[in-house]
């Protein structure tokens, strides 16, 4: 192997060596009295030295580097606040089993720390109440066999005729009986009729004596006042005179007697005629009461003939075994209640509501509990709740929907992403801060109930900022610097930079660097070890 290509792989080894050990060798150069350890020299290609402040990657080091080079850039960044808080149960998949009923404990199937499914029985009890509801249920299931059987019986019986002569010669004779009542209003109405027609032909002679009173009356007026003149003039005598007033007054008398009469007709006319409409009513009221009749005798008739159904004790029994099945389904309705199935008269399951471990196991064997006694209580961690602490002057910030990033000590690594659902309206007694929640979709159970927690609260964007990636930002003797590349190639200026917010993958930058300017995005740790290598070089 040539010399050359021998000084080149021994320049790529001490490079690597440098980017393991540099820093704390040269941390230990530093600190100590004993000077370090001679290290091997890296050999220097033809050129310039690199001046003070610059790191020189030269040849194959330079092109393993695999540096990137990039430019800042502004960019709006979402504020950022961090607080603590530990991880509470979800109390939506929180939950303690009770019984549906009470009852005595005769199998318990699982422990603290099993893993059950939704479904899964966890508990077997022994219930009074589910015995009698089983007992009843069995009495109804014969009450109804026993409705059925008479149902049938009673089918037959009116397929055979049995219960549909009756109704027939009901029918009959009510047809017969409402023909017999529409003769006889027909006959009302004719006597009706006839006397109305009377009262009438009454009427008009009334009419015509009035008539002929009233002429008498101008008559005998005309000779009153005929001998009130002759009186007056002593051709007549007083007698004459009288008398010619007395038939005045007594034409006036005729007449009154005659409109006497007629108003007395008139009252009978309309007695006549009240009368004939109560009649005519009876008759149209008997004529539908026959059409009714008609029909119901052709219907029952033609129920005879078909042999069908629908008798009055057939329906009877049918209305029987309904209300037999209703009870039926009632008490099998109670004994699904009570969580038993029809035919096991003691035994109720117990049966996992959720998925999830069993944290509690709050009965024993044998134990006789009530139904709101909780025998287990389940947790399902796919989802807790993180309550976070947040001091009063920052509640204001705060909107429910904002993302929440999580991550704790116990989990190095592992990043938990949920959004704000709840913000207290009253801060702790204790620590004088203001409770916020968050739901968690704990994947994989990581996050357990009552480990302590780091929050990030993201908030909304800001004005526009320099930033540039967070790789790109060393540290050198504590302070942040990053690498402007220069006019040669392989060259690199140390710029330190003042640094503010980080934000996921890029750091802000406040001093030190302008828009556009461009620098080491990628892998400038690299440089850094190569300016601390010549550094310790030159020592």
């Amino acid at each position: 192997m040539s010399s050359a290509k021998q000084n080149k792989g021994v320049g790529i080894l001490i490079l690597i060596g440098f980017i393991v050990v540099g820093g704390g060798a040269y941390q230990l150069g530093r600190s100590t009295t004993t000077p370090p350890p001679s290290l091997p020299k890296t050999p220097r290609t033809e050129g310039k030295p690199a001046e003070k402040g610059t790191v020189k990657l030269e040849g194959e080091t330079f092109r393993l580097a695999n540096l990137e080079i990039g430019a800042t850039r502004a960019a709006s960044l979402a504020s950022r606040l961090t607080v603590t808080g530990q991880v509470e149960p979800n109390l939506s998949g929180m939950v303690k089993v009770t019984p549906r009923t009470e009852g005595k404990i005769i199998q318990l199937l699982v422990n603290v720390g099993d893993t059950v499914r939704a479904g899964q029985t966890l508990a077997v009890i022994q219930s009074e109440k589910l015995h009698e509801a089983q007992i009843a249920y069995r009495l109804a299931l014969k009450k109804a066999a026993l409705a059925h059987d008479t149902l049938e019986r009673r089918k037959k019986l009116a397929g055979l005729g049995e219960y549909g002569k009756p109704p027939i010669e009901e029918a009959r004779a009510r047809v017969v009986e409402i023909q017999g009542n529409i003769q006889k209003e027909r006959d009302e109405v004719a006597t009706a009729q006839s006397v109305v027609a009377e009262m009438e032909s009454q009427r008009h002679a009334l009419q015509v004596a009035q008539a002929q009173a009233r002429a008498r009356k101008e008559t005998v007026l005309s000779r009153s006042i005929r001998a009130e003149a002759l009186f007056k003039e002593q051709l007549i005598s007083r007698q004459d005179w009288e008398q010619a007033q007395a038939e005045v007054r007594q034409a006036q008398a005729d007449i009154e007697a005659a409109g006497a009469n007629l108003a007395q007709g008139e009252a009978k006319i309309d007695t006549a005629k009240s009368r004939l409409n109560a009649a005519k009513a009876v008759l149209e009221s008997a004529r539908k009461q026959g059409e009714v009749a008609q029909q119901k005798l052709a219907r029952s008739e033609s129920v005879y003939k078909g042999a069908y159904l629908t008798s009055k004790e057939v329906s009877e029994a049918v209305t029987a075994y309904e209300q037999a099945q209703i009870e039926v389904e009632g008490y099998l309705d109670d004994i699904e209640l009570l969580g038993g199935k029809p035919g096991d008269l003691h035994s109720i399951p117990v049966l996992a509501p959720i998925g999830g471990r069993v944290t509690e196991r709050l009965a024993t064997l044998g134990e006789t509990v009530a139904a709101d006694k909780a025998l287990l209580v389940i947790l399902n961690a796919e989802s807790v709740w993180v309550q976070l602490n947040i001091y009063p002057k920052d509640v204001a910030g705060l909107r429910v929907g904002q993302e929440i990033r999580v991550t704790a000590e116990a989990l190095p690594g592992r990043t938990f992403r949920g959004v704000l659902s709840y913000i207290s309206d009253t801060a702790e007694e204790t620590t004088r801060t203001v409770k916020v929640r968050c739901a968690i979709q704990n994947g994989g159970g990581g996050l357990k109930p009552g480990i302590f927690v780091n929050g990030e609260i993201v908030g909304a964007r800001g004005k526009p900022t320099l930033t540039v990636p967070k790789d790109a930002v060393q540290f050198v003797h504590g302070k942040p610097v990053v690498y402007v590349p220069t006019m040669q190639e392989g060259e690199f200026r140390e710029q330190s930079v003042e640094t503010g917010a980080k934000y996921d993958d890029v750091v802000e930058i406040l001093s030190g660097l302008k828009a556009g300017d461009r620098l080491v995005t990628k892998n400038a740790f690299l440089v850094k070890s190569q300016a601390m290598k010549s550094e310790l070089g030159e020592e």
